[in-house]
């Protein structure tokens, strides 16, 4: 099984970051993995957190995963995919902000 096979049974998903675990890189090959969790495009590159990794290097990550978002919502409003208003995305933000907070 591909990511790309996993995506596309997912509506609406075109770019996101799969938490997952296996037993070994062969596993991984193999497709023995369990998925703990599927972030979409606001989730960040998690590599660039590791110790070692430099500021340059992520801040260039975090230019392309940027771009990449724009590139899907541009698509998407071109098909037709409304963008939402400042006060519902506002709206949004307090519930993640108030769930999170309660977690």
């Amino acid at each position: 099984m591909t990511f790309d096979a996993i995506s596309k049974q997912i509506p609406g998903f075109y770019f996101g970051r799969f938490d997952l675990r296996c037993g070994s890189l062969e596993d991984l090959y193999q497709g023995n993995i369990k998925i703990m969790e599927l972030n979409g495009c606001g989730a960040e590159p998690a590599h660039i957190y590791h110790p070692g990794y430099s500021l340059r290097k992520a801040i260039a990550v975090l230019l392309t995963h940027w771009r990449n978002i724009f590139i899907i919502a541009r698509e998407n409003k071109q098909r037709g995919v409304q963008y939402i208003s400042l006060k519902e995305a506002l709206q949004h933000y307090k519930k993640f902000k108030a769930a999170t907070a309660a977690a």
